[in-house]
């Protein structure tokens, strides 16, 4: 079926965009904005990681600060907590050293505030969907989801192969997920935008910080 090979080559074209385009996605997180504490800690406590990835990546092994395109999470896009995934499957002992660095370490006086490195992993994913969100024109993500689920009735997508069907679906709840960004988180990492485009100095030309 030529029209279905080609609307499917279009719909793959349009997923693998976003896919590089987005740089963090988040799953569920509890209700409730973030507070300022809660960046600070998650700031403080990727500086103590640094050293540590440095070494991975000495490993051959990619940064577990940056996304992988085309490796879907979960749920969503590829970030934080999916490569604390692969680095515990894959490097235990590189794992248990990033474990301890964040459990252990001493945050505005007081004990850290995470309980496993799973645990800043989630808040990390938050404060970067919350930092593109902030820094983006999040209506753009709406046009694009309706238009794909436009472009994918059930009709056709009974001939995606089930692969396909998975980086779609990753692809909506991405676009749904920084579309729902609370106006609270934004507003708190709008504090912080100019430490966080910092950190992602090297994918500068992707990020428009706003004042």
């Amino acid at each position: 079926m030529p029209h279905v090979k080609t609307v499917f080559t279009r719909m793959i074209f349009c997923v693998l965009f976003v896919l590089f385009a987005l740089p963090v996605q988040a799953r569920d997180y509890a209700s409730g904005d973030m507070q300022v504490s809660d960046v600070s800690a998650f700031l403080n406590a990727r500086e103590l990681l640094v050293p540590i990835d440095q070494e991975y990546q000495a490993l051959g092994k990619p940064s577990i600060f940056r996304p992988k395109a085309l490796k879907t999470a979960k749920a969503g896009l590829p970030a934080h907590q999916t490569n604390i995934d692969i680095v515990r499957e894959e490097n235990p002992d590189i794992y248990q050293r990033m474990n301890a660095a964040v459990t252990g370490y001493v945050h505005e006086g007081q004990s850290s505030p995470f309980a496993s490195i799973e645990e800043w992993a989630v808040l990390a994913d938050r404060v970067m969907t919350a930092f593109y969100a902030q820094n983006s024109d999040t209506e753009n993500f709406g046009n694009v989801r309706k238009q794909m689920q436009e472009q994918m009735p059930p009709e056709l997508m009974a001939f995606a192969p089930p692969e396909t069907i998975k980086m779609i679906e990753d692809m909506m709840a991405s676009l749904e997920s920084v579309e729902n960004v609370s106006e609270g988180d934004k507003a708190v990492v709008k504090q912080f935008s100019k430490h966080l485009a910092l950190i992602l100095s090297e994918d500068k030309d992707d990020y428009v910080v706003s004042e």
